[in-house]
């Protein structure tokens, strides 16, 4: 009994640090990408972005609105929704509108939020496998009926901006928020 309340416990407080790209409703071993411990490797933006191009096609790049919700990952493909902007000042929806887009072997995944190290006003990255996203997008899609807006809009889920190279998606990095 008093393991099951710990790990109860252990989850609420994982949910509370991570906002806008982790839902609660994953399994705390779900979470475990999201996490930043000293010692950890961590880029910067500059370094991961180098030589590849921001893909926007379909976002709101009048309002900074840059952002992909993955949807789908299989070896050579990924399908993701496009950003529409901002609800409660910083979270992210997006279109139902999907697009397909050719997944490269050499693809990476980044992710930060506010807990992670600021080399001054640069933002950091910590690398995040491929396996650890699409674990956790398997247990949300379970809960996929709450991550529905408004009807014609999607939040939540594991979203980022995309950088491709080539015509494949060789980077996506993820801002966690707050």
């Amino acid at each position: 009994m008093n393991k099951q309340i710990s790990k109860i416990l252990t989850m609420l407080v994982i949910a509370c640090i991570c906002v806008t790209t982790v839902g609660a409703e994953a399994s705390a071993s779900a979470y475990k990408m999201f996490m930043y411990k000293k010692g950890v490797k961590v880029y910067r933006e500059a370094s991961l972005t180098k030589g590849k191009k921001h893909y926007t096609k379909g976002t709101n790049r009048k309002d900074e609105a840059t952002q992909y919700q993955i949807v789908k990952m299989t070896g050579k493909r990924i399908v993701v929704r496009p950003q529409k902007g901002y609800f409660d000042s910083a979270d992210p929806y997006f279109l139902k509108k999907k697009i397909t887009l050719k997944l490269s072997k050499k693809c990476r995944f980044y992710y930060t939020d506010v807990l992670f190290p600021l080399d001054g006003e640069k933002r950091k990255y910590r690398r995040v496998s491929k396996k650890s996203v699409k674990k956790y997008m398997k247990e949300l899609k379970i809960y996929y009926s709450q991550i529905e807006n408004a009807g014609k809009y999607y939040n939540g889920g594991y979203a980022g901006e995309i950088y491709m190279k080539n015509g494949e998606v060789v980077a996506v990095l993820s801002n966690g928020g707050d």
